[in-house]
């Protein structure tokens, strides 16, 4: 009798477990929606980007020059980071640029991880992580060349002592994080200014792939 009472109720539970799998299958919910660190599992939208604050993290004084970002199913962008940000000028130096972030940035939690990967219009670009919060966000601030710039949106910055760009990325689960070094500081001189462009000297150039 007894063993008749743990069937029925191992039959009991089965049944509700199936009738409320089939409850969420009805609602579209196929599993959580959320990593354990909080991060969404599921394709992100760039508006969904947008709408986090890190974003629009803007160095004080910056003009936005050109906004950017993909969403995590946009285009060919099956594997890369979704990710928002902008294409800026500015009158400080890239040295006070990237002074200033990394310490904004340490105040929010997040932490240097590396400088490597960048492409070919960006001299550097220090890549952050947030802390507790696993190793798919990331943050990434870069130190631009405008005149590669044209080849890649089809057009140059205006003159500023430096253009930089900024981006809020989400990797697909599993994320990229590398530790790495700060290799450059981003400058103490201007780069761009009266019309004119030029790299200061002993600045580290970024040389064309295979």
């Amino acid at each position: 009798m007894a063993l008749h009472r743990h069937v029925n109720a191992a039959a009991s539970l089965l049944t509700a477990a199936l009738a409320l799998g089939i409850v969420l299958a009805a609602c579209g919910y196929s599993g959580p929606a959320h990593d354990r660190y909080g991060n969404p599992l599921g394709p992100i939208t760039l508006k969904e980007m947008e709408s986090n604050p890190l974003s629009h993290l803007y160095y004080p004084g910056s003009h936005v020059f050109y906004r950017d970002g993909l969403g995590s199913n946009d285009g060919a962008n099956s594997v890369g980071p979704a990710f928002a940000g902008a294409i800026l000028t500015s009158n400080a130096t890239g040295a006070q640029i990237y002074s200033w972030y990394i310490k904004t940035l340490a105040k929010k939690g997040w932490y240097f991880v590396t400088d490597g990967g960048c492409p070919q219009t960006q001299v550097t670009c220090p890549q952050f992580s947030e802390k507790g919060h696993g190793i798919r966000p990331g943050f990434m601030i870069a130190i631009d060349d405008p005149t590669a710039l044209r080849d890649v949106i089809g057009k140059s910055p205006p003159p500023a002592c430096t253009v930089y760009e900024m981006q809020y990325q989400m990797f697909p689960p599993g994320g990229v994080s590398v530790p790495g070094a700060l290799t450059w500081d981003g400058g103490h001189s201007c780069w761009w200014t009266n019309g004119h462009w030029s790299v200061p000297v002993g600045t580290p150039r970024l040389l064309p792939g295979p």
